[in-house]
């Protein structure tokens, strides 16, 4: 079924529909999977999605810390 959507118009909508996204990976070292960013979806340009990254995985304090950047619904 063709609904007449084009690829950047459906990233748009998947744009509006998602704000944030985890990124889990497999820690070897702890033999378990770990959270290890957390980014905002702020939208797409260039028919591209814009991330901003809010929280990443430090492994030497074994911690998710923030990045410093602030979501825009802070804004």
């Amino acid at each position: 079924m063709n609904l007449g959507l084009g690829l950047s118009e459906i990233r748009r909508l998947i744009a509006s529909a998602i704000r944030l996204i985890t990124y889990q990976e497999f820690m070897p070292s702890f033999q378990r999977r770990r959270i290890a960013a957390i980014v905002e979806l702020c939208g797409v340009e260039n028919d591209r999605y814009v991330l901003r990254p809010l929280f990443r995985y430090n492994s030497a304090a074994d911690k998710l810390e923030p990045t410093g950047a602030k979501p825009t619904w802070e804004s």
